[in-house]
């Protein structure tokens, strides 16, 4: 996991990842596909985007050439 997204998860008082996430997080790292099911309210969404948003941090900026 990037640095500035644990930087900004102990920033907004998430210190331990539930269990779903401790799961599915280094699946979604390994950018692997897996099914979870779990309660409402149990990270689900959070275990989905992260590792989303550390692929997205890898990517080269969008140059727009249309100005």
């Amino acid at each position: 996991m990037p640095d500035i997204i644990r930087e900004n998860l102990t920033v907004n008082g998430y210190l331990r990842p539930t269990a779903i996430q401790m799961q599915a997080l280094p699946i979604g790292m390994g950018m692997r596909d897996m099914i979870g099911l779990a309660p409402t309210g149990s990270g689900k969404s959070a275990a989905f985007l992260l590792p989303l948003i550390a692929f997205l941090l890898k990517q080269p900026p969008i140059k727009n050439n249309l100005i």
